[in-house]
């Protein structure tokens, strides 16, 4: 299984880190968006560790 991405921590400013993505701003006027493996629903933060994978 690849590794999940739960927080990131780019060597810039952090702009907004929202439920799903953490956005970074690069320079002046440009932004970095990084979606995570977080996972949300019903307005709550699931941990991806604690969802079960059904086969």
């Amino acid at each position: 299984m690849p590794p999940i991405v739960v927080e990131t921590n780019l060597p810039y400013p952090l702009y907004k880190r929202g439920k799903v993505r953490d956005v970074y701003r690069f320079g002046e006027d440009k932004l970095i968006i990084v979606a995570t493996d977080r996972i949300s629903a019903f307005d709550h933060v699931l941990h991806p560790y604690l969802i079960r994978v059904k086969f």
